[in-house]
């Protein structure tokens, strides 16, 4: 079975490159996923981690995987693949694999910016309200013209 897929998650460790005989390599990552909603009282509900084995093949694909490092946010996007094995006690699993045609890095704010402008909408309607209220007054100090500054 294989279908399209786009998944967002952490990388949960280095990439691993493979080499083969035939001058080809495949590199590989795993990837978490977390998974769950807001409710109606917008608390989060989590419903666990999915673990997704990406393995890069493509050019753009395996350029970016000099990049990530464990933790990095990644965005994905390839086709999934559910392989079947049996484990070392012979119990019969499923894996999830991604092969794919573009990877992204997910650049995200530093924590303290995050942290100063607060998680709550209200919050942030506060922090507009107060930088609304300042813009009356010319950033730049002067007489309030509107010459531009270059």
């Amino acid at each position: 079975m294989s279908a399209s897929i786009e998944i967002v998650g952490n990388a949960g460790g280095d990439p691993s490159t493979t080499a083969f005989q035939d001058g080809g390599e495949s590199t590989t990552v795993s990837v978490a996923v977390n998974q769950g909603y807001f409710d109606r009282d917008n608390s989060w509900v989590d419903q666990g981690t999915a673990w997704y084995r990406v393995t890069l093949r493509s050019d753009q694909a395996r350029q970016q995987a000099t990049f990530i490092t464990k933790g990095v946010k990644l965005i994905i996007s390839g086709t999934l693949k559910v392989r079947a094995y049996q484990d070392k006690q012979g119990v019969d699993r499923q894996s999830l694999e991604v092969m794919a045609r573009h990877v992204g890095i997910v650049h995200t704010e530093p924590r303290r910016q995050a942290q100063q402008w607060g998680s709550s909408p209200k919050q942030w309607s506060s922090l507009q309200s107060q930088a609304s209220a300042g813009q009356s007054r010319d950033p730049w100090g002067g007489a309030g013209n509107d010459d531009p500054v270059f």
